[in-house]
């Protein structure tokens, strides 16, 4: 969008509550990331996190590259 990213996703709200990954108001810690594929080779991927994380490379195994978003549900 014009102001940022739009991300769309369906997962059966039961499911993520009862694996811990939401809690009951919703609330997540998730992790979006994006790679611009510059010539094709993986040496030229340029990574990054919709977070800044504490760290010289976007790097999804850490905490700060997570972020808390609130899970809502449309019908």
């Amino acid at each position: 969008t014009d102001t940022g990213y739009y991300v769309k996703a369906s997962f059966p709200l039961e499911w993520l509550r009862r694996e811990g990954l939401m809690a009951e108001n919703g609330d997540m810690l998730v992790g979006l990331y994006r790679a611009d594929f510059i010539k094709g080779t993986e040496a030229d991927i340029d990574w990054y996190s919709w977070r800044k994380p504490k760290s010289s490379e976007p790097d999804f195994h850490i905490a700060s590259s997570l972020g808390r978003v609130r899970v809502t549900c449309h019908r």
